[in-house]
């Protein structure tokens, strides 16, 4: 932690530009009102969860967009941006450390697997029955890799 009380990395996420289209399909927008997220914060985490549980951590190539990570300085973020971290390289020492913040190399395993969640949308969104409707068609992705049962309420 720096002595101001931020992240020592920086406030800056990344994010490959590749799947922009995608991904600004996920957030809730006028220009996308079927969005899944409110926020992109919301949308990154359920995409490094998707990219981490897929065994997908891709490393950023090419151009990529910066978002101001002001938003993921909040406790409940940082605990996920940590525990992903300590998932991933399976060192549970940094759940119990002291951090306030997530260290660099958490930052870079959540963007990475944000990148692997998006690569793995991506590929399965070109044989779903709901490309138009990014809704729709990602509880089809999530129904078909068992994450939702095909009964769950609500969900047809």
């Amino acid at each position: 932690m720096s002595a101001s009380g931020g992240n020592t990395r920086g406030s800056n996420i990344k994010r490959e530009a590749g799947h922009e289209g995608l991904f600004q399909s996920l957030v809730r927008s006028k220009e996308s009102p079927n969005g899944v997220f409110d926020t992109m914060r919301e949308a990154m985490t359920f995409l490094a969860s998707l990219g981490f549980h897929g065994k997908c951590r891709r490393p950023l190539k090419g151009k990529t967009l910066i978002l101001d990570g002001a938003a993921f300085e909040n406790p409940q973020t940082q605990l996920f941006l940590l525990s992903i971290s300590a998932a991933h390289e399976q060192d549970r020492r940094l759940l119990k450390s002291e951090l306030q913040y997530a260290p660099p190399e958490a930052y870079a395993a959540f963007e990475e697997y944000v990148n692997g969640g998006l690569a793995l949308l991506a590929e399965w969104r070109k044989s779903t029955k709901h490309p138009e409707n990014i809704a729709a068609s990602l509880i089809e992705f999530l129904k078909d890799n068992g994450f939702l049962d095909s009964d769950e309420a609500g969900l047809t």
